[in-house]
């Protein structure tokens, strides 16, 4: 392949030397290696255009461990991206917790709305766990969230106070649905990060994790199967301003499709490069988030550090057996969830 490349280049002018392997990935395969190409490793004043051309061939295709794309997204003009503040932290909890109770992949899989009323009680009990993992996020300055300017209040006590949460919290025969009309205020999307250098308290996490245990096995399945060093400057920062973690993010039900994640990414990316940041890591159990940060504008370029396929992970728990000794038994957490999460690291400078 790389014989063929050079010689077809090569007759097109183009310079072909000195050379670096390429993976491509088929990400319909799920990061599978679809093929390798070799491209220019170093800048000439020939032209040369092998990545372009592997683009042209494959379009569905991602160069590794370096992903670009060219077409920064950009907000529709009725949309505002604003920071968030401690007033706007119940709208975002009901966001997060309706989008993964009712409309997750994986949750609503795990947790199905059997029998009625289940999941409503789930929803309540959910939020009522977010309140540190929210305000870690916000009170850091680097949470943010997009408004519809032109939002219609369904009722005029949510007008007179700019947005009003209406879930009653004893109706646990609530729909899914229902819960949705109760959400009356502006904010439709929700991107929850901090600074790493003031990493979260993941004690003041253990009731949000005992609600939702598959969430714990997720952030540690991660952490383990990262291969960076783990008292390397993109994991400890040595200093303030250096790596963001994104520890959060949702589309409100209802305003799917409009491409407000990819186009608050891409903002939250030129942000953050333009306070100085240099990385910005992000976890993702769900197809959507992986191929939008995966696939930044450019300058910015990403690479997967590790993943995994949730039918596939098996962990090893201790538990009693029928006369009381502790045994070690090993099972599959998230059947019949077929998910790929992945770990994905931004960088937005040298």
């Amino acid at each position: 392949m790389q014989l063929c490349m050079s010689r077809m280049l090569a007759a097109n002018g183009c310079t072909v030397s000195p050379w670096r392997r390429v993976y491509i990935l088929n990400h319909s395969a799920r990061h599978q290696p679809l093929i390798s190409i070799a491209i220019p490793s170093e800048p000439s004043s020939k032209p040369y255009f092998g990545s372009h051309l592997a683009l042209s061939l494959f379009p569905n295709i991602c160069c590794s461990p370096a992903c670009k794309m060219t077409t920064e997204a950009i907000l529709p003009a009725r949309y505002q991206i604003r920071k968030l503040t401690t007033n706007e932290l119940d709208w975002a909890k009901s966001i997060i917790t309706h989008s993964n109770l009712y409309n997750s992949p994986i949750w609503s899989i795990l947790y199905p709305d059997t029998p009625p009323g289940k999941v409503a009680s789930q929803a309540y009990q959910m939020f009522k766990t977010l309140d540190y993992h929210h305000l870690h996020g916000i009170n850091s300055g680097h949470s943010y969230g997009v408004f519809d300017t032109e939002y219609v209040f369904k009722h005029p006590s949510s007008a007179a106070t700019g947005g009003k949460l209406h879930w009653d919290f004893t109706n646990t025969s609530a729909t899914g649905s229902e819960l949705r009309e109760q959400m009356d205020f502006p904010l439709v999307h929700v991107a929850l990060g901090y600074d790493a250098f003031y990493p979260m308290d993941h004690s003041k996490l253990d009731e949000f994790i005992s609600f939702l245990p598959e969430l714990g096995i997720l952030f540690n399945t991660a952490e383990e199967q990262d291969p960076r060093d783990k008292n390397s400057e993109d994991k400890k920062p040595n200093a303030p301003g250096e790596v963001i973690i994104r520890s959060g993010t949702a589309t409100r039900d209802g305003y799917e499709g409009l491409g407000l994640a990819k186009a608050t990414a891409h903002w939250y990316m030129k942000e953050k490069a333009k306070e100085g940041f240099r990385l910005i890591q992000i976890d993702s159990a769900a197809r959507a988030v992986d191929t939008i940060w995966g696939h930044p504008p450019e300058p910015f370029t990403a690479v997967v550090t590790n993943s995994f396929e949730t039918l596939e992970l098996e962990i090893e728990e201790e538990k009693e057996d029928q006369d009381g000794n502790k045994v070690k038994i090993k099972r599959k957490p998230f059947v019949p969830a077929d998910l790929y999460c992945a770990r994905t690291v931004v960088t937005l400078r040298d």
